[in-house]
Formats: C-alpha cells, structure tokens, sequence
C-alpha cells in the first residue's frame, strides 16, 4: 500500500504517540524498581534507618550506631538482618527475624575509626541491610547507609642537610671531614584537626629543638641542628627523624624520614682544643690543647694554625714556636702526613676586664698536593668570674673624750664570683685609741689588730667588731682616723684588696673643781686659812689659781700646788695669811689644763670674825660694800661686782642677793 504524504504523517503521529506511551512507561518501571531495591525507607513496607549522635567524628573516636528495622506494611514478614561496619567488617545480626506488621526492632553497635576506614571523601560508610519474604511470598531486600564525616589527624616529616645553612636543604649530600653540616627538620601538619606536644627525636642527635609544639591543619615548624663531618662518619651517615605529636582527643600519630651523608676520604683536616681550667677569677692562667689531624688519604703542607684570644685572656706563653701579636696566636707545621696529628699549647691569663663566657676560636688551614686550601675550625669557652671585695666601717660614738670606748664594726663582703680564702683583715688603731677587745678571734699587737677568714663564699658578708678607748694628749686632740685594709685570696693565686676609714673625734673639756674645802670656817684675827681644792681633768690639769678679794679691792692671785694625786684628778691648796678682825674676802678657783681651756668656781665669800652690827642699822635693809671687781680668769678686772647670796646676805639676815 502506497501512502500519500497526509496519511503517512496521520500514521507517524500515531506511532510516535506509541513510542512516547512506552518510554514513560519505561521510566516509571525503573523508578519503581529503584525505589523498591534501594530506597532506604520502604514506604508502606519496611522502615529502615541508621543514626548516630554526631555527624563528624575524628580518628580514633568511637561512633555509637542506632539501627532499626520496622515493618509498616499489613502482612508479616520473616528477615534476615546485617550490618555492614565501615572496615567492611559483616555482622548478621538476626537470622530469620520474625516482624509481625507493625512491630520494630532496634539495635545498637559501636565502631572505633581507623585511618584506613576513612575514604576519599573524608568519611566512613555503615550500611544496615535485610533481605527475607513476607507472608505472601513476595521477596523483600532493603538497606540504609551512614555516612559520617571523619577529620583525620596527619603529621609528615621532612628530613634534610646542606652545608651552606639552607633550609630545607636536600635529602642526600656529600660532605668533605671538617665540614659543617647543617640538618633541617620540617614538620607538616597535614591533617584536619589541631596537633600539640609534637615532638622530633633523631637517631643521632636525640630530641630537637622545634619553633613551635603545636599546629593548626596546614601549619608548619622547623628545627635545626649542626654537625661538623669527622672520621667517624665515614664513609656516610644515615639519621633518621621521627615526629610524634597528639590530638586534642588523644590520637597519637607519627611519621620519620632520612637523610644521608656521603663523607669524602680523600681529604681533611680537623682540628679539637679544650682549656684547664675552664672557668676562674682574675689572676687565673687558662691551659689551652690545640690537637690538629689529617683523618684524609691526602698529604697536607704549609699547615697554619691560628688561635684567636677574646679580650679578657692575655697571652703568657705558646709552645712549639707560637707567636703572638696582639690577641692573635701563630703557628705554622710544615707537612702534616695522612693520619698524623700534631698538638700545641697556650697559656693565658683571665685579665678580669671582661667577665662571663670569653669564647677562644681557633682555625686551621692545609694545602692539599694539588695546591686546594682546606680549612676547619673551632672554639672553646672560658667562664671569666668577676672579682671584687668591699669593706664598710663604722664607728660609735664618732666622737668623745678621753675614757670614752669607741666601737667599730667592720664588714667584709665578696662581690665577685669567685670564692675567696683566705681573707685577712688589718686593721691600724692610729694614736690616741687604746685596743680593748676584738670578737671573732681578732689578734692585737701594738696598733694591729688582725683577722684572717678561712672562706668568704661568692656575695658572702661577714662583719667583725673592734672596742677601743679615746686617750689623746694635747697634741692629738681633733680627728682620729683608723684605717682598715682587707686582701683575699682568688682561687688561681691573686688576690683582690680594698681599704677604708673611720674617723673619730677626740675633744677635751675644761678641769672641773670638783669641791674644796678650808680649814677654818671662821678664823680669827691673824689667822690663816687653807683653802684645797679637788681638781679633775680628761687630759691634765696645768694650772689652778686661787684669787681672793677684800672689801677694799684688792686683789690677790696664789698658786695652788697638787698635794695629792695626780694632774689627772689631784687635790691642790693654797693658803691665805690671816687678815684683820672684820675683813671680808671673796675667793674663787680657776683651772686651766694642758691646753689653756680654764674654769672657774663660782665666788664665795670668807670673811674674818668682827663685828658689822653698824653696817646693818636696819633688818632687812642690804648693808652698803664698796663694789667687788670680777675677774675671769682670762680678762681683766671689768664692771664692779657685788656680793651675791643665794641664801641671804650672811652679815644682814634676811637681805637677799
């Protein structure tokens, strides 16, 4: 049958409204069967769902699972049920479940993460799945996967050396004896989760030192450490680095790597040095070894030695032709054969300029045959202690007269870092100051007194005292200076000095009459009367006076003589010749010791016995003297002076002074 172009576009229409009824029905089918096979809610069947409490978990953690299978449909249904753990781990958990419609079963399984569960998505799978009939027959499958988010700790290491300090250098590397390698260690966190305590050790050179012992995910730290290549790392040296830090959690990770030095044998120089003593005060002379070796397979000519002194190490003396300029020292070995060694010495002295770690370098230098330098170097520390000692004196009383005791404490202190022993201290009494006493076994002779300290430890202080006595003549009267002097002894063989005063002033004070007396209390006509005083001074009593003065002014001066004692504390007397009946005579004492300085005794009156009834014609009414002149005893006679009596005027009772 032939069609026209209408009828064959009325029959395509309708073929394609077939083959658009087939597709769709199609698609409904898989959509269907999909549903069927692997939706995880079966809806109007089975009901299946696995939880967990945190949808992020890290490594190392448990994760607790919740599953459960309910049957939601009409008809009952007879199951087999299996979990599936994320290591791919299958549990089955019922054979031959019955599940009436309507009931449910729960259960509960937990699961420590490993890092080999963890996918490339960064998670961990567990899938519950059943597979049974019900009880038309039908068979049933059905499953549910939990997908949980997992942060995964990681740490990498990457070892390296260089011989130029660059870091990161390279993972292998040749090296000549004598050079300097440097090994950089960088650490990585490459991870998800924050890492501390995180720790390197070598194999070599045990724990290093990081920048930082905690990291953020991406975070980086470095460590280095230096090697100087020798003959014991020939013919290479391998070290391995391992890393270890933790999680917040407690998850431990780790991980190592290596490096490697090839040591060339064809050539090398090396060079050790050490110091006896190490450390010391000023004074100390230093030892120095200097120990130089060809370890290579290659003669060496034209070796130079030179060993450069810090400031604060003087040079004393060198071995084996070594020649000092400045703070340099020289040497110079011709040939030095393979395998050969040569050693030479330095003595210095810590100068005590500079104090702390002087640091003494030494270089080394050889020509290979071919004409090439090599060259290798070192350095060795000298701890300079400082060495000071102080003295502090004080006196009390700083001033006083003679008989007064003077005490002096003295403190010795050590301001240097060094101990000192012994220590003596000298101290030198100037004239004028008496020794008395002296405590922690100070030993006097003459003007000395001496004290000698086993050990005075580094800041240590100890204080002594000293007692003398003020007994100066006239010439040393004024300022006293007692000088004290203090040494001790460093532990190499110097010592170290200070020295200071005190100063005391010696002052005097005028005699003092201490009483006198008269041998009549009222003589009589012509009679005379001898009057002793009790005189007492701190330095001598020179001279004493006694002046009398009668009514009519005159004026007499007799020099008193000790009789008794000394001029220190004397009894002096005098005697006035017997006057006329009615005489008056007002008396006074002047002393004057062995520097002028002078007293004298109030006046009193001596009066002969007579009868003044008529000079008081009134009681009570001040009868009328001729004026008495007063004399101090260094003027001259000034405005008259008249009697004055502190209890009443004895030849007029009851007139008052």
């Amino acid at each position: 049958m032939v069609m026209n172009s209408d009828q064959y576009k009325r029959v395509n229409k309708k073929q394609n409204k077939k083959r658009i009824f087939i597709s769709c029905l199609m698609v409904v089918l898989v959509v269907f069967f999909f549903l069927a096979v692997f939706t995880p809610v079966n809806a109007g069947w089975l009901e299946l769902s696995l939880t967990t409490p945190r949808d992020v978990y890290s490594v190392g953690e448990t994760i607790n699972y919740t599953l459960r299978v309910a049957n939601s449909d009409s008809l009952n249904y007879t199951l087999n049920v299996t979990n599936v753990y994320p290591n791919g781990t299958v549990e089955l958990l019922d054979t031959n479940l019955f599940l009436p419609s309507g009931a449910n079963k729960t259960y509960l399984r937990s699961y420590v993460v490993q890092r080999a569960d963890i996918g490339a998505d960064k998670s961990v799978k567990d899938t519950l799945e059943v597979e049974g009939r019900d009880e038309a027959g039908d068979e049933v499958i059905a499953r549910v996967t939990k997908s949980t988010e997992i942060l995964a700790p990681a740490i990498a290491i990457i070892k390296t050396a260089s011989l130029d300090g660059t870091c990161p250098g390279s993972h292998s590397l040749s090296a000549n004896i004598g050079d300097t390698v440097t090994y950089c260690f960088n650490v990585i966190n490459t991870g998800d989760v924050n890492l501390t305590d995180i720790e390197v050790n070598d194999s070599e050179y045990g724990q290093i030192t990081l920048e930082r012992s905690s990291l953020m995910p991406d975070e980086s730290t470095v460590g280095t450490i230096t090697h100087v290549i020798n003959e014991s790392d020939i013919p290479a040296v391998t070290n391995i680095a391992t890393v270890n830090a933790t999680t917040e959690e407690g998850v431990e990770v780790s991980d190592d790597d290596e490096c490697t030095v090839s040591v060339s044998t064809l050539a090398g120089i090396d060079v050790r040095k050490s110091a006896q003593p190490d450390s010391g005060a000023p004074g100390t002379t230093v030892n120095f070894s200097i120990t130089v070796t060809n370890p290579g397979e290659l003669n060496l000519s034209s070796v130079y030695i030179n060993d450069s002194l810090p400031l604060g190490l003087d040079f004393i003396n060198a071995t084996d032709g070594g020649q000092n300029s400045g703070q340099w020292v020289n040497w110079s070995v011709d040939t030095l054969q393979s395998g050969d060694m040569v050693t030479v010495y330095l003595e210095a002295n810590i100068s005590g300029d500079v104090t702390g770690t002087l640091t003494n370098f030494v270089t080394v230098s050889g020509k290979l045959p071919g004409g090439e330098i090599i060259t290798n170097e070192t350095a060795t520390n000298v701890t300079a202690y400082a060495s000071e000692i102080s003295v502090e004196k004080i006196a009390s009383p700083s001033r006083g007269v003679n008989g007064t005791d003077i005490n002096f404490s003295i403190t010795v202190t050590n301001r240097g870092g060094a101990d000192l022993g012994p220590v003596y201290i000298n101290d030198s009494l100037p004239q004028g100051l008496d020794f008395l006493d002296a405590t922690n076994g100070g030993q006097n002779s003459g003007q000395w007194v001496n004290w000698s300290i086993n050990t005075l430890s580094a800041s240590e202080s100890t204080t002594v005292y000293l007692v003398a006595r003020l007994h100066v003549n006239e010439s040393q009267l004024g300022v006293l200076v007692n000088h004290v002097n203090v040494t001790g002894m460093l532990p190499a063989g110097g010592t170290v000095s200070n020295e200071t005063e005190a100063s005391v002033s010696a002052y005097t004070t005028p005699p003092v009459v201490e009483s006198f007396t008269q041998s009549s209390d009222s003589p009589v006509e012509g009679e005379s009367v001898t009057i002793t005083a009790h005189v007492t001074d701190d330095l001598g009593v020179a001279t004493v006076n006694l002046t009398y003065i009668n009514l009519s002014n005159y004026v007499s001066t007799v020099s008193m003589s000790l009789v008794s004692g000394t001029i220190l504390d004397g009894y002096w007397n005098a005697t006035i010749p017997g006057q006329p009946a009615g005489t008056v005579l007002t008396i006074y004492i002047t002393a004057c010791d062995v520097t002028g300085n002078c007293t004298s005794t109030i006046p009193h009156m001596k009066h002969w016995t007579m009868d003044l009834t008529p000079l008081c014609p009134f009681p009570g009414v001040r009868p009328v003297y001729p004026p008495f002149p007063y004399k101090p005893p260094s003027g001259t006679p000034t405005t008259p002076w008249y009697p004055h009596y502190p209890g009443g005027d004895p030849l007029c009772p009851g007139v008052w002074g």
